[in-house]
């Protein structure tokens, strides 16, 4: 993709750029799913993309932008990671499995597990999936 400085400034005029924490809100027109957009060289760009691709001088390809803080018209580099299809759907997954259940219910969850419940008794108790459970059980994360 090429772009010129004039794009690069009037991309970045429309973040709302905050601390290294901070979400940076794209404030420029959005599509249907809520991710910025802009048009470079005739071309509609997710801005999160767009941002990757401008601080670092590369490519996604086929690679998908994603973001750490589920808020789409985030550009914070911070936020911001390269992944897969997969790398996507699994991130999805943890996520909708983490407002689910509370950091204390999978912790019980995980003592319950080992003292011997098994996973159908669990689900039932904390009236979710076997596969939440299961994932609960088994997430790196902590949560």
């Amino acid at each position: 993709m090429i772009y010129t400085q004039s794009d690069i400034d009037r991309f970045w005029s429309q973040v709302q750029i905050g601390s290294e924490d901070q979400c940076w809100l794209w404030t420029g027109a959005c599509d249907k799913d809520g991710y910025g957009c802009i048009y470079i060289d005739k071309k509609m760009m997710r801005c999160a993309r767009l941002s990757i691709m401008i601080t670092y001088n590369i490519d996604p390809g086929k690679n998908l932008v994603l973001h750490t803080c589920d808020n789409p018209p985030c550009c914070n580099l911070n936020h911001l990671y390269i992944g897969t299809h997969s790398d996507n759907a699994n991130d999805f997954l943890n996520r909708k499995y983490q407002y689910l259940l509370t950091k204390s219910q999978i912790q019980e969850i995980r003592l319950k597990r080992f003292m011997g419940i098994m996973i159908q008794e669990l689900a039932q108790e904390f009236n979710v999936s076997r596969s939440t459970i299961i994932r609960a059980i088994n997430s790196e994360r902590g949560y």
